[in-house]
């Protein structure tokens, strides 16, 4: 699926600018890059839904699927962890993105229509119950991406993931939910991607609409005295919400932070936003390689980049501790990537590494 492949690349390439360039400038104004902050790590966690969708379709019995995602959701948690350790300046992704793997199997069988409603019910429900768990037991925000060094402590590694974290599997599973329900849709049409991407687009306006309404409904005053005493920068400073985001989660001292729409929110308005432009961006990327046909193959740097995330995804938090030069990271993975698919057609390899020891662990019957 050539459109997902490109859907892959644009949020490897969006996240990769947010590693490297920054968000305000000395002043604290913000920068452009900010436009696409929060919404590229969205559409990469949706994208695993397809993932998950399209990796276990050769396993007709749920238990041998299940033990697939597993393989792979362990070996993609030991990646992040390893990377965390290595990465100074990036939140790596990677556990959290093995931990939704681990818990996909749950609802990897379920009807097209219980998917859907399970979808809505989590978008709506976990963030309200991040807020309730966070405040209920006193919990602070984790300011450290999971690293090997983090095993010592185990509690906290979960809690960082599951919960405080830059990317809170809580709420985070509701992107691999959509994802799934996406993946199950007929992508060769291109009348179903139109209507997908009209469908998110009016998703995300109106999930940012209604966010805007209820913060001018006495929501920015409210935040405003929560967050009275910090520097504008500051994690619970409300502009700090809008411009650099909430890192994973906002703070329980007001409901009103439950209506904010920034990025690495997690709340619910965030998560609809994101999703929608997340489905947006796909049905626009199938669009375009259904548009252009066989002429993909000008797109190949791209296109080959977008088959192996996790090759690529890996290269870029590496080569993020050597240059944060953004231009350069890109000439460089994109270079790599066309040379490793002019050798081939199959998966990057990492990605190779990772099927071979779930073929390995998991044999198909």
């Amino acid at each position: 699926m050539l459109g997902i492949d490109l859907a892959r690349a644009v949020a490897l390439l969006g996240m990769m600018a947010t590693h490297t360039m920054d968000l305000v400038d000395a002043a604290g104004d913000p920068q452009p890059v900010g436009l696409i902050a929060g919404k590229a790590a969205a559409l990469f966690a949706v994208l695993a839904g397809f993932s998950v969708e399209l990796s276990t379709r050769r396993y007709g019995r749920w238990r041998e699927a299940a033990a697939s995602l597993a393989v792979r959701g362990v070996l993609i948690a030991i990646l992040g962890l390893v990377l965390g350790s290595l990465s100074s300046s990036i939140a790596v992704v990677l556990v959290n993105y093995g931990v939704l793997f681990l818990l996909a199997p749950l609802v990897l069988r379920l009807p097209a229509r219980w998917l859907a409603a399970t979808t809505v019910l989590w978008l709506v429900a976990s963030p309200v119950a991040s807020h309730l768990i966070r405040d209920g037991l006193g919990l602070q925000r984790a300011v450290e991406a999971p690293e090997l060094s983090h095993l010592a402590q185990p509690g906290e590694l979960v809690l960082g993931v599951l919960l405080t974290g830059y990317y809170p599997v809580l709420q985070w599973m509701g992107y691999l939910l959509v994802g799934l329900l996406l993946a199950r849709l007929d992508w060769r049409s291109a009348a179903t991607a139109a209507w997908v991407g009209a469908v998110g687009a009016l998703l995300a306006a109106v999930a940012w609409v209604s966010s805007q309404l209820l913060l001018s409904a006495g929501g920015h005053e409210a935040l405003e005295r929560a967050g009275s005493g910090l520097s504008p920068l500051a994690w619970g400073s409300p502009y700090a919400a809008q411009t650099i985001g909430s890192h994973g989660s906002t703070p329980t001292t007001t409901w009103w932070w439950l209506v904010t729409v920034g990025p690495h929110s997690s709340t619910t308005f965030d998560l609809v936003f994101t999703s929608g432009i997340a489905a947006a961006v796909i049905a626009v990327c199938v669009l375009i390689c259904l548009a252009i046909g066989e002429r993909t193959r000008l797109l190949t740097p791209v296109l080959a980049a977008g088959s192996m995330p996790l090759s690529m995804y890996t290269l870029h938090v590496i080569l993020s501790e050597l240059t944060d030069l953004y231009v350069l990271q890109v000439l460089l993975l994109l270079g790599l990537a066309a040379l490793w698919r002019a050798g081939g057609e199959g998966p990057g390899p990492l990605e190779s590494l990772v099927s071979g020891t779930v073929r390995l662990v998991v044999p198909r019957r």
